[in-house]
This record gives C-alpha cells, structure tokens and sequence, in this order.
C-alpha cells in the first residue's frame, strides 16, 4: 500500500537533509521535507514494537481475576481477612507469573513487573507455612483451583490485571498502611 502511514516512512534513495545545530540544542525537530517524519516520531515508531499490541488479552483462568465484588461477596459469605489475603497473594502472584511470561524484555514496565514478582515471592515465604486447613474451606478450594489448570480460561488485559490486584491489596491491607495521594 503506497499511502499507507502505518507501515513507516516511504524508502527513499535520496538522503534527508540533516536537523541544524541550532534547532538540534533547542530541542525543536523540523520533520524530513521528502518523509514528513521527524525523528521523535521514528524513535516512538521503534519503540513500540517493545510493547503490547493494542487490546493485548491474557487467556489466564478464571479464579486469576480476583476483584473488589468477589471479596466482597467472599466478606459476606462470613471468610476471614487472613483467608482472603492468602487468597490474594496466590491470585497476584500467578497473574504476575502469566504477564511475565508475554512480557517483552525491553518493555517499559519489565523490571519493575520483576521487582513485583520478588516481592511476592518474599511473601509467599510468610504464607508457606499455612495450610489448606489455616484457611476457609472456601479459599482453599479456589487456591486449588488456582493452582490446578483445570479451570476455564478467561481473556484479560494484563494492565487489568494488576490493576486488579492493586485494588484488592488496597481493600485487604488497606486499614493497615498509609497510602500516599500521588
């Protein structure tokens, strides 16, 4: 396709003329006379690539998708706190193991979705001492649900995800840490 702008800048064999000095200090780019591309939009354009294509979807199971109305619902169903938090540290963490393993390496959130993933496993040493009988026979069925494959497969944005998972720590743990405004 001749006039397709998504493909990149047309192949030329005529050099482009080069930014001057003046406009290189102050930071203003005049786009290529022949490309109509200046090179912030080039370096965006490679950049992308690094990144998840427009509405990326994780096929992840469903009990991975743990949200403010299932703890909710699961708080009215009489479970206790500790038993939703262990819930959701085996919710967070295996969705953090599935965003990582689609995870480009030079993708911007890369290293701090690996540092999440090292936090959780620091908790995960607290919570290895429970057992399915510490917990509501409730949580324990999804924890092993969760942790057996067997269950059906749901298509989720991996932001959603975390985003999920920020919402829920917020409702557990909320009570017990100061979260700044920003």
């Amino acid at each position: 396709m001749a006039g397709d702008s998504r493909r990149g800048p047309p192949q030329s064999t005529i050099p482009c003329q080069p930014i001057p000095s003046t406009q290189e200090a102050t930071g203003t780019h005049q786009p290529c006379r022949l490309h109509r591309w200046s090179p912030c939009t080039r370096a965006a354009r490679l950049s992308s690539k690094h990144n998840f294509p427009i509405d990326y979807t994780l096929r992840v199971q469903h009990e991975e998708v743990l949200r403010t109305a299932n703890v909710t619902r699961l708080r009215d169903g009489k479970v206790s706190e500790a038993s939703l938090r262990y819930l959701w540290f085996h919710a967070c963490s295996q969705a953090v193991l599935h965003i990582l393993e689609v995870l480009p390496e030079k993708h911007p959130s890369r290293g701090y979705t690996q540092e999440l993933s090292q936090l959780l496993d620091a908790l995960g040493v607290e919570y290895s001492g429970y057992r399915q009988s510490d917990v509501d026979a409730v949580v324990a069925d999804l924890v092993k649900q969760l942790h057996s494959g067997d269950s059906r497969q749901k298509a989720v944005r991996p932001k959603a995800l975390l985003d999920n998972c920020l919402k829920v720590l917020r409702m557990l743990f909320g009570a017990h840490c100061r979260w700044d405004s920003a």
